[in-house]
């Protein structure tokens, strides 16, 4: 089980990893509006697409109506999504 923490961006022009902030957080773009529970299946579906997952592994378990998000993926751990990671901070 690894732990992602994420700021989301809703309403943006594409669904897209947006790199990091300052602060260390992955920036996820996302078109969805937060509502209704679309910004977070969006997020769910950008992120299974971006780390080689299956949707139904990556579970919200922290800020479900925050914009800023701890997702856990329950199939890599922290030392795989660490490295997937390091490619998207390379660029």
């Amino acid at each position: 089980m690894a732990l992602l923490r994420i700021i989301a961006k809703p309403r943006s022009g594409k669904n897209a990893l947006a790199g990091f902030t300052e602060s260390g957080l992955l920036s996820v773009h996302i078109t969805a509006p937060p509502a209704d529970g679309l910004a977070n299946a969006a997020l769910i579906k950008v992120l299974a697409k971006a780390f080689a997952v299956p949707k139904s592994t990556i579970h919200i378990t922290r800020g479900q109506s925050a914009s800023v998000k701890t997702f856990d993926f329950s199939t890599l751990t922290d030392s795989e999504l660490a490295e997937k990671l390091e490619g998207y901070r390379r660029g």
